[in-house]
């Protein structure tokens, strides 16, 4: 074998075992991992084709930190690789796509922290208030200190998960979050803020139906598991 046969040789090998290292570390081959723009994730949410960049290439293209957190989604969601076909970074978020239709999206500080502690994220579950005869409400844990939260998106929305009145709805569960008006769109799964979440437990900013179900009229809570959060505070942290 020749010398110049030989380095093709050994540098066909190092690619092919690079591609099954970061395969090996991220459970999702390069090609599902892509790269796009906020306006075009809430475009796809609203039901738009996608447009974004897939493989190591649009990585590498969009900095260390993308590659880094491709190379860690795994360790974002207690189900993820399970049933999550895609992944898509923006600049500011990450979004999970899910076969069934679900979308996960996590500030991309929120994945950054996550990752840093080089754990998998479990499907743990923790109590934040009291329902009906003294039964606890629990909530689902995100990543670093979040609490997922579930709501499911009229078409009118255009893929904006804000909603255009004073506060938006959500629910501890995907079960609950239905959207009562015009046609259903896709339901996303947001990794809210543990500080944002709080105020809302508290009523200083939003509220919970837990600790004000009855009171409907004044504050809108109609389920008794719903979470209102100001829309502007949503648009801050997830448009």
């Amino acid at each position: 074998m020749s010398l110049r046969l030989l380095v093709v040789v050994i540098a066909v090998l190092a690619t092919n075992a690079s591609a099954q290292t970061f395969r090996s570390r991220t459970h999702f081959a390069p090609a599902r991992i892509g790269v796009t723009t906020n306006r075009s994730l809430q475009a796809f949410i609203a039901g738009k084709p996608l447009r974004a960049q897939f493989g190591k290439q649009a990585l590498r293209a969009a900095g260390k930190e993308t590659v880094s957190l491709g190379a860690a989604v795994h360790r974002l969601m207690p189900d993820t690789p399970v049933g999550v076909e895609r992944v898509l970074i923006t600049p500011t978020h990450v979004a999970l796509i899910h076969g069934s239709g679900l979308v996960d999206l996590v500030r991309r500080q929120d994945a950054r922290s996550q990752i840093a502690t080089r754990t998998v994220q479990s499907k743990t579950s923790c109590a934040v208030g009291i329902g009906v005869r003294g039964f606890p409400i629990n909530a689902t844990r995100g990543p670093a200190d979040t609490i997922l939260l579930y709501r499911q998106l009229p078409t009118a929305a255009r893929g904006e998960v804000a909603s255009r009145d004073g506060n938006t709805s959500f629910a501890l569960g995907q079960g609950d979050a239905y959207h009562p008006f015009g046609t259903a769109g896709k339901t996303v799964r947001l990794a809210m803020p543990r500080a944002t979440f709080d105020r809302a437990v508290q009523g200083t900013e939003g509220a919970v139906g837990w600790n004000n179900l009855g009171d409907g009229y004044s504050t809108g809570l109609e389920v008794l598991t719903e979470v209102q959060i100001p829309s502007s505070r949503i648009r801050e942290l997830f448009h």
